[in-house]
């Protein structure tokens, strides 16, 4: 039976912020053999502040 690691990136984002930062991450853990499986935000609609935390959890065969 396979066995998995699993690991969480969290950044926070404003809306129209580069993406490029956010595409190398990715980019170097997919090189890394991790394989993106979950995505989440969490914009709370009581902030002041046009930002927003998005979380992306990855897996890999250990």
């Amino acid at each position: 039976m396979a066995k998995f690691e699993y690991d969480i990136y969290t950044v926070a984002w404003g809306h129209g912020a580069a993406t490029d930062p956010i595409k190398a991450e990715l980019n170097r853990r997919g090189a890394e053999g991790w394989e993106l499986v979950a995505t989440t935000r969490d914009e709370s609609p009581g902030d002041d502040h046009d930002e927003e935390v998005v979380m992306f959890v990855f897996k890999r065969a250990t």
